[in-house]
């Protein structure tokens, strides 16, 4: 990626690095401030801006103004700055710009159209990290992916040292979904209470949740809050917690086609999951809204006490009863049999709650019969003829 950008920077292109936090944006635009190509085209006119500092349009200006050497003190606009903007070549790189990028927050439009132009000054070569997809026009948009697993052992190695590599650490590595930042958190509590192998093998799978919110470093809490608490996300309304909830305690996510059956009393569903995907919060698997696993760690706790999570647990159930009710008809709309196959991980974690919470009520016993009747009786001659 780093090539990719050096390419994007030398033909005068501005970038946005996109990804949900902790995935590496701020890491890639350090990088690129020492790396040595950029060094020899810009020199000391290296500039990086903390934009989660911001507090207002008059104060980026300050901030930008200090950081870039042009020494304007109480600028109303950009007008008294461009021209040294103008006259001088520098790379500058915004940081967290998602927290002055949202439409949302105070000064949004004047701050919005301040970026916009200096996307376009041709002095300026400008990097901007950010969450959310919401970046002028001009600038050529990146997601940042997750690391391959050669970059995460490198990484979780570089931290936990003299230990020996194992299958084992490979798949805690596949569990966090490469995710960087989580992937220096447990390596950081690991190395900081001196665990070995075995012993880290055993915490994680008894205390993964907690290992991620450890006290030790920042936690997850600092790539998740940050974006729950934005102007963007907040004005959404008290679903969308519980939306977000529900993508991350459901195994599968929820499908996006059936979002209208999955929460029928809001209204504004897909309003939330669109912001969701701006904010970088969720991601698409084929037709299911998922996130990553450590976002997951983190949310998942919230989303069993949340009612939604009672009243989709209903929903499920009726409308397996429904189609077992069918199949006992001898008839069985297509599309349900459809959907009975693609929500199978998701109908076999309700089942365990039904399990779990009174293996002998009704609801269970009739929830279990309909999928045995479903799988067994109907499933097989479905889908050969299909």
């Amino acid at each position: 990626m780093i090539e990719r950008i050096i390419r994007l920077i030398n033909a005068g292109t501005p970038v946005a690095l996109i990804g949900c936090g902790g995935i590496g944006k701020t890491s890639i635009g350090l990088t690129l401030l020492d790396d040595d190509r950029i060094k020899g085209r810009f020199g000391k006119n290296r500039r990086f801006i903390r934009c989660d500092e911001v507090r207002s349009y008059a104060h980026f200006l300050d901030r930008l103004s200090k950081a870039t050497g042009a020494g304007i003190e109480d600028a109303q606009n950009l007008t008294a700055l461009r021209p040294f903007l103008h006259s001088t070549n520098i790379f500058v790189v915004l940081d967290n710009a998602e927290t002055i990028l949202d439409p949302y927050t105070p000064d949004a439009r004047t701050l919005y159209s301040a970026i916009e132009e200096l996307s376009q000054i041709k002095t300026i070569s400008l990097l901007i990290t950010t969450r959310i997809s919401i970046t002028p026009p001009t600038c050529q948009q990146l997601e940042v992916p997750v690391l391959s697993i050669a970059s995460a052992r490198e990484a979780f190695y570089n931290i936990w040292t003299n230990q020996q590599r194992t299958q084992g650490i490979d798949s805690i590595l596949q569990e966090l979904d490469y995710h960087p930042l989580s992937m220096v958190i447990l390596a950081t509590v690991a190395t900081q209470n001196r665990w070995d192998r075995p012993r880290l093998l055993r915490e994680w799978e008894q205390n993964r949740t907690t290992l991620l919110r450890t006290h030790h470093t920042p936690g997850l809490s600092a790539a998740v809050q940050p974006s729950l608490s934005s102007p963007m996300f907040t004005r959404l309304g008290p679903d969308a917690n519980g939306v977000l909830y529900i993508i991350a305690t459901l195994p599968q996510g929820v499908n996006e086609e059936e979002l209208e059956w999955l929460f029928p009393t809001i209204l504004n569903v897909r309003d939330i999951i669109d912001t969701f995907y701006i904010l970088s919060l969720t991601r698409q698997n084929r037709n299911f809204v998922t996130m990553l696993a450590p976002l997951r760690e983190y949310l998942e706790p919230l989303g069993y006490s949340h009612p939604l999570l009672s009243s989709l647990k209903n929903r499920y159930l009726n409308r397996l009863c429904d189609i077992a009710l069918g199949v006992g008809h001898g008839h069985v709309p297509p599309q349900e049999i459809q959907w009975f196959i693609s929500e199978e991980i998701n109908i076999g974690f309700f089942l365990m709650l039904f399990l779990r919470a009174n293996p002998n009520s009704v609801d269970t016993l009739r929830v279990s019969h309909a999928v045995s009747q479903i799988s067994l009786l109907h499933l097989p001659r479905m889908t050969s003829s299909d």
